[in-house]
């Protein structure tokens, strides 16, 4: 069963959303009007600054969100065509560039296994990787339907590349597709996805009467995922919440496979865009600021593989980012900025974010960075008297517990919420120092080229199937962290003046904080250097196959199954806010000077047992 977003779940989001963001706009007004007051004392911390401006990020970052969660998500009905019809002909591309011969195969079983005439639907084998096997392939697969009596319209094409002139890799391979075909109807898929039985059966209604529709995007689901999904490759926040609220304006982006396009709104622009390598979000924009709509149907009913190496996601999650800088170098004066663009004020925010939103990892390396340096050099944690301090306390408990209360909220329709949650939170820690080293090879070579490897496809390096110690030097500052900042909050703990009872409790929310982060840095060194428990050799095992050995799809196995483990970390990402309460409540209570007292103490008797020692 798709998850689906119920009134009652969206009205609970939206309010703890508006209660986030109000608290944290007081909190970030009232810490700036504390460092408008003591400016000449706040010059002499300028690290103080950094934080307020990291922070004001995180507010923008939220405030975009707020937005969006806003827009009520889509109740689109689930329709089917019935076996009355109409069925219109429909061509479907199979984008292929030197995957597995066996994975492709399930995908052709898949699609040739479609509950549609034969006779209305042709399939390419659009191989961009010349594999004489997968023609090969083609040829038997046809000369079998021939035999058999099913007439079955399957051709394999392979463009000529030409030495010096660009071929712009899946955009460059799909435009050559349109060039060779001629239906109305274009579905594409990626070489690893199998699809329902009735795929073409329930996504032609959205589009097929619809003229003004230029594409209906289905979600991806993946059925190779780690027990656990330990790297969030699922991405239940994008398909299942993301999208829905997107839906709803009709202005969901196109992601690339399980995708059905109108060929004479492709026509109008030019075919697929050349200009970023996550083409599908760049053709989105400018099939929307043609003035076409587009559909979101949440209903799963393809599902692939993810990279089987640590090495193959990172070069995934590294092409996605490139492209979204790319897309932006192209669009941003063209479309977003141009007064005439057919785009609607809210789908620009949203599109320009698919860029700002990697610039947030910059964010998180420049405060991850300060927090560690105000720790390791016992530098001034707060702006202002230490009554400013205590004022502090009530602004930003409210919203350290309004976002938790917000974000657990957004994730309760999808299953294993807990699970996927906090899958999502620590992703967006640990895979910073990889973002920000694209991000800054970017800005410094914007003429790169980019290495193109498929989604799917499974790493020549892979000895065993596995993933495996490949390279320490790609975990090198997640062995920092994550071993660095816990000797680092015991030094300065042990260090502690313990006569500053305000510093003490500052000092003690950001260690809480950092010891977090740290935790969370240690995920990718546990990848690389533990195993997985799935290889590509056992991939056949994960499917179910047909009395005639095709494969079928199986919704259910696109749900990662749920690790105990993740109650560790679901306990982890409560102390934050429990520990901000407590503080709340000293503060409020007016018990902070018996508490101080105590602390002192305990100072007295640890600077005795060190003249003991």
């Amino acid at each position: 069963m798709t998850p689906h977003i119920s009134y009652g779940q969206y009205f609970m989001i939206s309010l703890f959303g508006i209660l986030y963001n109000i608290s944290f706009a007081t909190y970030l007004t009232y810490k700036s009007l504390i460092i408008r007051n003591n400016w000449s004392d706040t010059v002499k911390h300028p690290w103080l600054l950094v934080v307020l401006a990291c922070e004001s990020m995180y507010f923008l970052s939220s405030f975009i969100s707020l937005i969006q969660t806003l827009i009520p998500p889509s109740k689109r009905p689930a329709l089917k065509l019935t076996d009355d019809g109409p069925f219109p002909n429909i061509d479907i591309f199979i984008t292929c560039c030197k995957e597995e011969l066996a994975v492709i195969k399930d995908t052709l079983l898949a699609v040739l296994n479609q509950n549609y005439p034969n006779s209305k639907y042709t399939i390419y084998v659009l191989d961009d990787g010349k594999d004489e096997n997968l023609q090969t392939l083609c040829n038997d697969i046809s000369s079998h339907c021939i035999e058999s009596g099913d007439i079955m319209n399957l051709k394999y094409l392979s463009r000529e590349k030409k030495n010096g002139v660009p071929h712009h890799f899946k955009a460059g391979n799909i435009n050559f597709g349109l060039a060779n075909s001629t239906s109305e109807f274009v579905v594409i898929l990626d070489a690893d996805m199998i699809i329902h039985n009735d795929f073409l059966r329930h996504v032609l209604p959205h589009i097929m009467n619809v003229n003004d529709v230029a594409y209906v995007q289905t979600p991806q689901g993946f059925y190779n995922i780690m027990k656990g999904d330990i790297l969030c490759d699922a991405q239940p926040m994008w398909y299942h919440n993301v999208l829905l609220h997107r839906d709803t304006i009709n202005s969901p982006s196109c992601c690339g496979t399980g995708v059905m396009f109108r060929r004479s709104a492709l026509d109008s622009i030019g075919g697929f865009k050349v200009e970023s390598i996550t083409e599908d979000a760049l053709t989105s924009i400018y099939l929307l600021d043609k003035g076409y709509k587009a559909v979101y149907l949440n209903h799963m009913l393809q599902m692939g593989l993810t990279p089987w190496t640590f090495k193959g996601y990172l070069a995934q999650r590294d092409r996605w980012a490139r492209g979204a800088l790319q897309l932006i170098h192209k669009t941003l004066f063209q479309v977003l900025l141009n007064p005439t663009s057919h785009l609607t004020l809210y789908k620009r925010l949203m599109y320009f974010w698919y860029f700002g939103n990697y610039i947030i990892y910059i964010v998180n390396a420049v405060l991850l960075t300060t927090f560690l340096v105000i720790l390791g050099f016992n530098l001034k944690s707060f702006p202002g008297s230490d009554d400013d301090g205590r004022r502090l306390l009530f602004f930003i408990t409210p919203v350290i517990v309004c976002w938790r209360l917000y974000w657990v909220l957004e994730w309760n329709h999808i299953p294993n919420a807990f699970q996927q949650r906090n899958r999502e939170e620590q992703q967006f820690w640990w895979i910073t120092p990889y973002m920000c080293e694209m991000i800054l090879s970017w800005m410094f070579s914007c003429f790169n080229k980019v290495k193109f490897t498929s989604t799917g496809s499974i790493d020549g390096k892979t000895r065993s199937g596995c993933r495996y110690l490949y390279n320490v030097w790609v975990i090198k500052w997640h062995l920092l962290l994550s071993f660095g900042i816990p000797s680092l909050v015991l030094y300065r703990l042990y260090r502690l003046d313990l006569n500053d009872c305000k510093e003490v409790i500052f000092v003690l929310g950001i260690s809480l904080f950092l010891l977090l982060i740290a935790i969370y840095m240690f995920i990718p060194v546990y990848v690389v250097i533990f195993m997985s428990t799935i290889c590509p050799s056992k991939r056949r095992n994960l499917l179910i196959y047909d009395s005639k050995g095709n494969p079928m799809f199986d919704a259910k196995r696109t749900v990662p199954e749920l690790s105990i483990y993740m109650l560790f970390y679901e306990l982890m990402t409560w102390m934050i806010p429990i520990a901000w309460i407590i503080y709340f409540v000293i503060a409020y209570k007016n018990v902070d000077v018996n508490v101080c007292e105590d602390i002192r103490s305990l100072d007295k008797y640890r600077s005795r047992d060190k003249i003991l020692t």
